[in-house]
């Protein structure tokens, strides 16, 4: 219902088309509208990127909840024609009732492999640091944290302090914390969605 509020609100003033980053939810994006929309996934960004660093390591690509499955193997098909190896998958189960958000428990082999936690966005980080802490028990030998939207509402400051990640990979969808933004070393990587946009802007235009 927002997803329509929101949707009627932009077509109120006449936009001809919208073009949306990874959106959470495609089906309330897609019907929401009634004007022409784009999904842009980052699969291709975050591919590419995970390509370069994890050269011959074995990968396994992991959602964080059941929820995020259909992204993760959008990407893991991506990394998988990016690198010509086979790539693993799993996922974590997660439950949230009254707020409260439990499980935690892990489907699919990590142990001795790099794992790649892959998630839309990131608010208080939760969600990810729960998974990665699963995959740490499992036994992975290094777990990277991947996510389009680096919201943070907090600051961020501590998301770092449980050791549970080698890096985290973010886009500029969202600028970072101030806090963090100054301290590169942290381990955080911010990918340029600049080229995404500019060419679905120019293949709109076309007419594509």
């Amino acid at each position: 219902m927002t997803a329509r509020y929101v949707a009627a609100l932009f077509e109120a003033v006449g936009t001809d088309r919208v073009l949306a980053v990874e959106v959470h939810n495609e089906a309330a994006f897609e019907n929401g509208f009634r004007c022409p929309t784009v999904h842009l996934t980052t699969a291709d960004l975050f591919a590419a990127h995970f390509a370069r660093i994890a050269r011959n390591d074995p990968l396994v690509v992991v959602s964080p909840d059941a929820g995020g499955v259909k992204r993760a193997e959008r990407f893991r098909r991506t990394l998988e024609q990016r690198t010509s190896a086979a790539i693993d998958s799993g996922f974590v189960e997660k439950y949230r009732s009254g707020g409260i958000v439990s499980g935690g428990s892990l489907v699919g082999a990590v142990a001795g492999k790099t794992v790649i936690l892959l998630d839309d966005l990131i608010s208080t980080g939760t969600t990810l640091l729960r998974a990665a802490g699963a995959c740490r028990k499992a036994g992975a030998g290094h777990v990277y944290g991947a996510a389009a939207h680096a919201v943070f509402p907090s600051g961020g400051t501590d998301f770092f302090t449980h050791g549970d990640f080698d890096g985290l990979v973010v886009t500029d969808t969202v600028p970072l914390p101030a806090s963090m933004a100054a301290e590169p070393a942290q381990g955080i990587t911010v990918l340029d969605t600049s080229v995404l946009l500019a060419e679905a802007i120019a293949q709109a235009h076309r007419g594509r």
